[in-house]
């Protein structure tokens, strides 16, 4: 590698520079690892360096490392000086049971310094963002584009996880300690002057590269090499799972700073509407369950009449820190119904959207509400009147939504268009809500509302921040707008 000339030596520093953890403790880690996002299925690892560096052989030790085997899946050629991957595939380690660990790794084409020749910068920038297909052959002269078939454009960057990460197997070659005991590799000077070299070079800090000896001339499994690839493994494993978390911290600390940037607003009003049933209180305790960290019920509900139990139009405040509240409130409403004379009559809906419902207004199905009413604001503020429409469906309903439903659902959202509202979706499958109603899929959110749980989970905490974070943020360009 250019800028990385140093000269082997065979001396060692009297103490270890690194500590090496018990290989069973990272194989222990490893084996029971799942990630706490529950969107995500496997932790995903991304391969990328020079052509010939070890990447599919690092694989293939990893694989050997878990089978107690030496194995040889990811095709790799050492005498060619050319790239031997070609195509971009997934590589999933199987287990004991017949299924795989929770993290799978992607190979790439080797980078080169010639013209025309190795993967493309920015194909490697696309992998990293979850828009290259499994087996999209790379083309060196031509790069990734939208319109090809190895593109991936329905992906979702917030659900996919990505770990950029460089290795540096073949650094204990020139040592000869090193290659007799793997154990001595934290111990050479010169490996660790190489490494400081090398963290010069990419700006990747030392405690962030690991030497590995990948499995090549071997035949039997070696404790030691073993070691080496676990200690490496766990740490990528660990960095990603804390890449995870993060995002579900971002989304929370989004949520919890929020301030409107439009002065005339108090607070951001989120519309909730839908089918009776369909979990509309549900999210909203659920999402007060999130920031008060324990399982809360202050939007009452029931789960078994088959009517709707919400009656009144309500505004749901959510406490911060005492005597203070978020910068956004819920709107809750009576579900829609198939039945004549039964659920919100649609125009109360509308009315609400445009801020003329009064708070603890009574919903009255057969007879929506009039200018001359009581429940009737008749001079609504900017504060009054809703700025993100939210519509709740689950996913057993997708396909049996009435069209009578679907009709009410479709009227408020046209409303809701034409006055410049943004409006998303909460449910748990999103292909044909979308079609039904409109909503573009990027803007419809899977969540599992709280029901029978009794103590917080992260999985659906980030569920559900993942989703709120959008609906407030939708919310505020929609202020900034006007």
């Amino acid at each position: 590698m250019r800028g990385l000339k140093l000269k082997p030596k065979n001396e060692t520093v009297s103490q270890p520079w690194r500590s090496l953890p018990e290989s069973k403790k990272s194989l222990d880690y490893l084996t029971s690892y799942k990630p706490r996002k529950t969107e995500a299925k496997h932790l995903r690892i991304l391969l990328h360096g020079p052509v010939g560096a070890g990447k599919s052989s690092f694989i293939n030790s990893v694989d050997s490392v878990f089978q107690g085997r030496v194995t040889g899946r990811a095709l790799a050629d050492a005498t060619s000086g050319k790239s031997f991957t070609k195509k971009y595939k997934t590589y999933k380690i199987q287990n004991d049971s017949g299924s795989c660990y929770s993290f799978i790794f992607n190979d790439i084409m080797g980078f080169e310094e010639t013209t025309n020749n190795g993967v493309h910068v920015d194909d490697v920038k696309l992998a990293l963002t979850g828009h290259v297909k499994e087996g999209y052959e790379f083309d060196s002269k031509k790069l990734l584009k939208e319109e090809d078939e190895g593109y991936n454009s329905h992906c979702q960057p917030v659900i996919w996880e990505f770990l950029n990460w460089l290795f540096s197997p073949k650094l204990m070659k020139p040592v000869p300690k090193a290659k007799e005991n793997t154990e001595n590799v934290y111990v050479s000077d010169y490996l660790k002057e190489t490494v400081e070299k090398f963290s010069m070079l990419l700006g990747i800090p030392v405690n962030c590269i690991f030497l590995v000896k990948n499995y090549s001339s071997e035949v039997e499994i070696d404790d030691g090499i073993n070691n080496l690839i676990l200690c490496a493994l766990r740490q990528i494993v660990a960095f990603g799972e804390d890449y995870l978390n993060n995002l579900s911290k971002k989304s929370l600390d989004f949520v919890k700073s929020y301030k409107p940037k439009n002065k005339e607003i108090k607070h951001l009003r989120i519309l909730l509407h839908g089918p009776v049933g369909a979990g509309k209180s549900s999210f909203i305790n659920s999402v007060e369950s999130v920031l008060q960290g324990r399982v809360t019920g202050r939007a009452l509900t029931d789960a078994a009449s088959g009517k709707s139990f919400t009656k009144k139009y309500k505004t749901y405040e959510i406490q911060n820190d005492p005597g203070s509240f978020y910068s956004f409130i819920f709107n809750d409403t009576m579900g829609f119904d198939e039945t004549p004379n039964n659920g919100v009559h649609v125009d109360d809906v509308k009315l609400a959207l445009t801020g003329h419902v009064k708070e603890g207004y009574e919903f009255d199905p057969k007879k929506p509400l009039k200018e001359e009413d009581e429940g009737y604001n008749s001079c609504p503020t900017l504060d009054d009147k809703v700025h993100v429409l939210v519509s709740v469906l689950p996913a057993s309903l997708v396909s049996s939504l009435s069209d009578g439903a679907v009709k009410k659902m479709r009227d408020v959202r046209l409303l809701a268009s034409k006055m410049g509202i943004p409006q998303l979706a909460v449910l748990t499958k999103v292909e044909k809500f979308s079609m039904l109603l409109g909503i573009p899929v990027n803007c419809i959110f899977l969540v599992k509302n709280y029901s029978s749980e009794v103590q917080i989970d992260d999985g659906i905490n980030n569920l559900i921040l993942c989703a709120l974070r959008q609906i407030v943020a939708f919310g505020e360009d929609y202020l900034n707008n006007l």
